[in-house]
């Protein structure tokens, strides 16, 4: 299920109304919120006006203000809500987390999808609307723009949304606890969805492991090499830490070998390591 119109873009501006960085918007913002001008990760501008007020009468509209929001890619979005909860997040390096942030991770994920989680209204990617990656609207981050450059802004109209999404917008815009009723996508879809981004993005470890691998950043970074570390390092680091199963055959032999069962160095110890490996009842729990 598609939020947006299946019909070419219509002569006139609507609420939700995706419009991409024309040189006339970009002079726009330059003149009047030099800021959104400056910042490149506003890739688009949805427009937040209701589309009744956008109506043309006599030459004009009836707002006195058309307001837009920035849209920024969701992989941005996502940057910063979990900030301080991912690790090595920073642009170039692969982040990871721990399965306990996942969680979070995936809710978080799920309503955006969704789009029941204020203050963002989730695009999906779709190349031929000139959409290229996954994007959100920063409702509130708003700007206005006088209505004397209607013409301007839908020149640059990429695309539209249907009605029912077009009310989920004045909503999220409206209000934060009552809920407009469109239809949520099929629970299959968005599962789907999650878990491919979810994936996709982060590196998901054991808590302990988690642990370990920003120990190992830290120390990276205290002996003057603090540049962010891509996929293929990260997993490198990752084989580094010490596996839970041999950690606890350690503990095990040592407990053993103080017990008297076997010497400290001994083919014993190291048949009763062998048999501890291969032990399908024993490797089950981890």
């Amino acid at each position: 299920m598609s939020i947006y119109q299946e019909s070419p873009p219509s002569d006139a501006l609507e609420q939700g109304d995706v419009l991409h960085r024309s040189d006339a918007i970009q002079a726009l913002l330059t003149a009047y919120h030099p800021y959104y001008a400056q910042h490149n990760e506003n890739k688009f501008f949805v427009v937040l006006t209701q589309s009744c007020d956008l109506v043309k009468r006599n030459g004009d509209c009836a707002a006195r203000y058309i307001a837009l929001a920035p849209v920024r890619p969701l992989k941005t979005i996502v940057r910063r809500e979990f900030e301080g909860k991912l690790e090595n997040a920073q642009a170039g390096g692969q982040p990871f987390g721990s399965q306990r942030t996942r969680v979070t991770f995936e809710q978080f994920l799920n309503r955006l999808f969704n789009n029941n989680e204020p203050p963002f209204f989730y695009f999906e990617a779709e190349h031929q609307r000139g959409i290229y990656e996954d994007m959100c609207a920063m409702l509130a981050l708003p700007i206005s723009l006088k209505p004397e450059h209607y013409d301007s802004l839908l020149a640059a109209k990429l695309t539209g949304i249907t009605d029912v999404f077009q009310a989920k917008l004045g909503w999220l815009l409206g209000q934060m606890y009552s809920r407009v009723g469109t239809p949520d996508l099929p629970p299959t879809v968005v599962a789907a969805r999650v878990k491919s981004y979810t994936d996709g993005t982060v590196l998901w470890l054991d808590d302990p492991d988690a642990k370990a691998l920003r120990n190992m950043l830290d120390e990276r970074a205290r002996a003057g090499n603090a540049a962010p570390v891509n996929r293929n390092d990260l997993a490198a680091l990752i084989r580094q830490i010490p596996k839970k199963k041999n950690a606890v055959i350690d503990a095990v032999l040592e407990v053993g070998a103080a017990q008297g069962l076997f010497p400290a160095v001994s083919n014993e110890r190291r048949e009763f390591r062998r048999a501890l490996e291969k032990d399908p009842a024993f490797s089950k729990l981890f």
